[in-house]
């Protein structure tokens, strides 16, 4: 039987995804399962990219983060590859 291995889309990626936002558990696998690294609230100083709602002022998100919108994680998983985040940030 041959397993076919899903890309590694999100390699190099630390995520923090709010518990807070529709379809988290949905997100999560899907992040995990294309080899992104999913933090806790206490580990957010170490990601490299946050979902956003919509606030980029908010004090708890590190200056170095890139600041996205869910699109971007559902975009590229649609697409099978990583995208580029300008088209994503939040208003």
């Amino acid at each position: 039987m041959y397993i076919l291995a899903l890309p590694n889309v999100f390699s190099g990626v630390k995520l923090y995804i709010p518990p807070s936002l529709d379809k988290y558990d949905e997100l999560r696998r899907y992040f995990i399962a294309y080899d992104g690294d999913l933090l806790k609230e206490h580990e957010i100083s170490e990601a490299s990219h946050i979902i956003s709602p919509g606030d980029q002022s908010n004090p708890s998100i590190p200056k170095g983060s890139k600041k996205i919108t869910i699109d971007w994680l559902w975009d590229s998983i649609k697409l099978q590859k990583q995208l580029p985040t300008k088209m994503y940030k939040p208003d």
